[in-house]
């Protein structure tokens, strides 16, 4: 049996159905559609195409005269069923909707004192390898820069030939630093 084939009304504006489902797909992270042929019947001079499209685990199949307008009409359902799929869960019962005014509300309200907080720094990847040390010094308060240093001066041995036996003392005293620079 050959499939009907449904005509256009010339006075129907061209939609790409294929493009929108295409940046609809990726505004919202689904894999690309993908057209496969799976059926032409007919005789030579009026052959009708059948194309699938899938996009995740949705089908939707167009039947037209041209490969072209097929693929067209697979896309226009499949995104006439994407669009009708993602508009219910946009809909919500008044409660919810209270709710959701209730917690932007209290959003508002926080946003102030909670941007005002210290927030940890960024790491400037502008600053040149020869200022490096500076930025990482900039980094700790006094305090913490002294502890620091007596940590690492003691790690420094005073008889070089001791070096490989005191590779396990060296190793503890690395972790104690990254402990007080909060790297550990």
């Amino acid at each position: 049996t050959i499939p009907e084939v449904k005509r256009t009304p010339p006075d129907v504006p061209f939609i790409n159905a294929v493009g929108a489902l295409q940046d609809l797909c990726i505004e919202n992270n689904l894999q690309e559609p993908k057209y496969k042929q799976i059926n032409e019947v007919g005789p030579p001079h009026a052959k009708i195409f059948s194309i699938q499209c899938t996009v995740t685990t949705f089908k939707e199949t167009g039947v037209a005269r041209t490969k072209k307008q097929a693929k067209q009409e697979a896309a226009k359902k499949m995104l006439d069923k994407i669009k009708e799929l993602t508009t219910g869960l946009n809909i919500g019962t008044n409660k919810e909707l209270d709710e959701r005014k209730d917690y932007s509300q209290i959003a508002k309200a926080r946003y102030p004192a909670l941007s005002r907080l210290p927030t940890s720094r960024k790491i400037n990847l502008g600053v040149k390898i020869s200022e490096y040390h500076i930025q990482f010094k900039n980094l700790f308060d006094t305090e913490i820069q002294k502890e620091l240093i007596e940590k690492l001066t003691s790690i420094i041995p005073q008889n070089e030939n001791h070096f490989s036996e005191k590779f396990v003392d060296l190793l503890d005293k690395l972790r104690e630093i990254l402990a007080i620079a909060g790297l550990d």
